[in-house]
């Protein structure tokens, strides 16, 4: 459960993420219960000048099994020797704490004041490898600025725990980040209705790039959509998605350099607009229009009603059918050329791995996917299914994988080493400050790439 976490790194103050629920003692079990339901949360705190004592989920449920009534005051049922812990107390402490008094909550304090409360199950998840932790509070959360401490607080725990891991798998751990931010999205989009009102047509909210691929790492930028039923509703969704925009910015997200979001309202619009530009972008093959394709080949749902998302898709997939489509695209995939030279030689001791290494890949993936109707979003995964069908052969899709798996580990490693120098999330890699060894590793890479576009190029232009 614990492997490759440093508990005595993590303090407590980096699990909590909302403020403490606080009641009257008089408040009923009934009520205590609706309050926890409508909150998420496992407890309540007892409060009239200060904290007096806590009732949990397990109280009021050996409460109900005992007959008391639920008309009952919490005072009646609440355990009122608190055992507490200071929020600069590690994770370590927690667990002792926990076990030692076999307790399941444990109010945390700032100085004096009792600033939140931890569970067992909170600090259980965020230990774990996989942080569910960050799935359930973020679903959980009732506020932009709740969910902005959670995000956070999820970008630190990659930086400070995951990132330790040099061998962390980018495609298992692009599933887990991207399923984190997805929650995190619905949460955002949730809270602006909440904010604006009821939609009043069904929607689809969905995301491209990297975050539609699941190969998102750290701070990746917003890159989303929206789709709505009817046009007459356009003023409201408009609004919609600039509040979420607006959202998403509070929560962390960066924004996306092509302004390829909900924000802006080319990127908002109803079923039949979009079938509609679509349709021009099958006439028009101006770059702006192939660019658009591109993007939208990687679009993945995420919010709202799929049957306008799924609708969109096909009509997208359609598109890889026309030879002319096609060509034009990978052509322009091919563009993006890994810094291989002559004889094999490196050309720079400076590479970009996003420019250099990973995207050379992804795009004539891409293309080639919407060409032969691959399904599969993550780069790897198409890589597979394009060998499946016969658009690749499966030892060049065997070695190209392992090469593209290992470009995207480099390529989360170079971020996180240059935010821990105090630089921007960048993912340029000097090959002169690393082992000869895994030079190695990376030009052999590298000429795996460059093998995969010359095959490529030769058998489909």
């Amino acid at each position: 459960m614990f492997e490759g976490l440093d508990l005595q790194a993590v303090k407590i103050r980096d699990i909590i993420s909302s403020e403490p629920v606080i009641v009257h003692p008089s408040m009923s079990i009934r009520d205590a219960a609706r309050l926890m339901h409508s909150t998420g949360k496992s407890y309540v705190l007892l409060a009239d000048v200060e904290i007096k004592g806590i009732v949990t989920e397990g109280d009021i449920k050996r409460a109900v099994a005992n007959e008391v009534p639920v008309t009952t005051p919490l005072s009646k049922i609440a355990t009122t020797n608190l055992i507490t812990i200071d929020e600069d107390s590690t994770l370590f402490d927690a667990i002792v704490l926990f076990f030692k008094n076999r307790i399941r909550h444990l109010p945390v304090k700032r100085g004096k004041k009792i600033v939140g409360v931890i569970s067992i199950n909170d600090v259980l998840l965020f230990a774990s490898r996989i942080p569910f932790y960050f799935l359930d509070s973020s679903a959980k959360a009732q506020s932009i600025d709740e969910l902005g401490e959670i995000y956070r607080k999820l970008n630190t725990f990659i930086i400070e725990n995951l990132a330790r891991d040099e061998y962390v798998n980018p495609v298992d751990f692009g599933k887990i980040l991207g399923y984190i931010n997805d929650q995190i999205l619905r949460s955002v989009v949730r809270l602006s209705i909440d904010e604006l009102g009821s939609p009043p047509s069904r929607f689809s909210l969905f995301v491209m790039g990297s975050e539609g691929r699941f190969e998102q790492l750290i701070k990746s930028d917003q890159d989303n959509a929206l789709v709505f039923e009817n046009d007459a509703h356009r003023e409201y969704f408009v609004e919609l998605g600039s509040i979420i925009h607006s959202n998403l910015l509070r929560v962390g997200f960066p924004e996306c350099r092509g302004n390829y979001t909900v924000g802006n309202e080319e990127w908002v619009r109803s079923a039949e607009e979009w079938m509609k530009l679509i349709a021009e972008w099958e006439i028009i093959y101006s770059p702006e229009n192939l660019l658009k394709i591109s993007i939208f080949s990687d679009m993945r749902f995420v919010y709202g009603d799929v049957s306008l998302f799924n609708l969109l898709k096909s009509v997208l997939f359609r598109l890889g059918e026309k030879d002319v489509i096609f060509i034009k695209l990978l052509v322009e995939a091919l563009k993006f050329r890994p810094p291989i030279g002559f004889a094999g030689r490196l050309t720079s001791d400076v590479i970009d791995l996003k420019k250099d290494a990973v995207t050379p890949v992804v795009a004539p993936v891409r293309v080639l996917s919407l060409r032969f109707g691959v399904r599969a979003y993550n780069t790897a995964e198409r890589i597979e299914e394009l060998a499946e069908k016969g658009a690749i052969s499966k030892e060049l899709a065997a070695n190209l994988k392992t090469s593209y798996v290992f470009l995207k580990r480099m390529q989360f490693l170079a971020q996180v080493a240059n935010i821990r120098r105090g630089k921007e999330k960048i993912n340029l890699l000097n090959l002169k400050e690393l082992p000869k060894l895994r030079v190695e590793f990376i030009k052999d890479s590298l000429k795996s790439v460059a093998e995969f576009q010359k095959m490529v190029a030769a058998r489909y232009l």
